[in-house]
């Protein structure tokens, strides 16, 4: 970038060629084009064999799973740091499980147990790239089914084979429940699936302890409508797989595509964390 001007490179995710010219030419290339399963790979072996640094907003956990079965040895002769998971999903998650756990350890000097995250309340609305993702992981069911179904209902999915695993029997709490710690009526979290995985990942990486147990959920706070707006999301999440199938995914919009500016400056979301001692 000189004169403080960037410089724009075209290249089609599709083209090795053309991908490799454009991650050759920088130190760290930052993807936001989701589905990666669809547009991601060609981009992390290109960064993975010139040593160029990488993140993404992916949430797409069996093509990470894939991505570091395949370029883990090359990145780590390049050099080159590949971090998936920098989104929306799934930062706050990690980073609001990761705060309450050094506080836990470091500043109170507990042991740590169960570490709860309440989403909720929030407004936006998911970008097409979002909702096409959510398509291609459950058109996975069809192709590859042992493996997609695996990525979805193995809450250490993730670790590595030397990796320790935990506590958690479940992915996610599916049932809607009150969070007495909370305070509020919950149930599914869409995200939550990735968002849990990538925190039990860390969990390992860092040390946060044998009894760590993680859970992730919606919100709906005290309101006496809690549950059953809780219910009704419940029974709305288990009809999401239609997305999958037609005439409903023709419907599915495309990416590119994705909520107005003034839904993006209004948007917000809030993430409550709680821990407690083993």
């Amino acid at each position: 970038c000189k004169g403080g001007k960037p410089t724009i490179i075209v290249a089609d995710s599709q083209d090795e060629s053309a991908i490799d010219r454009m991650c050759s030419q920088t130190r760290v290339v930052l993807a936001t084009a989701g589905p990666f399963t669809v547009y991601g790979t060609n981009v992390v072996a290109s960064c993975a064999k010139h040593g160029t640094h990488y993140c993404d907003i992916t949430g797409e956990a069996m093509w990470v799973k894939e991505m570091a079965g395949q370029y883990d040895a090359a990145a780590k002769q390049s050099k080159a740091i590949i971090v998936p998971f920098c989104g929306y999903d799934s930062a706050p998650s990690d980073l609001g499980a990761f705060f309450v756990v050094s506080h836990l350890k470091d500043k109170l000097g507990k042991k740590v147990g169960k570490v709860k995250c309440l989403v909720g309340p929030m407004e936006g609305a998911a970008s097409g790239g979002t909702l096409q993702t959510i398509v291609t992981i459950i058109s996975g069911v069809t192709t590859r089914p042992v493996e997609t179904l695996r990525s979805m209902a193995d809450p250490y999915y993730l670790l590595g084979p030397d990796e320790e695993r935990g506590r958690d029997r479940l992915t996610v709490t599916a049932l809607p429940s009150i969070d007495f710690r909370g305070g509020a009526t919950t149930c599914l979290s869409p995200l939550g699936i990735a968002n849990t995985q990538v925190v039990r990942r860390s969990a390992a990486g860092l040390g946060y302890g044998p009894e760590f147990s993680y859970d992730e959920v919606m919100s709906f706070g005290r309101s006496v409508f809690g549950p059953v707006i809780a219910a009704c999301l419940s029974v709305l999440w288990m009809a999401v797989p239609l997305m999958a199938i037609p005439p409903f995914r023709w419907l599915v919009p495309k990416p590119g595509t994705g909520p107005s500016e003034k839904q993006r400056k209004n948007g917000f979301w809030v993430h409550r964390v709680w821990a407690a001692e083993s």
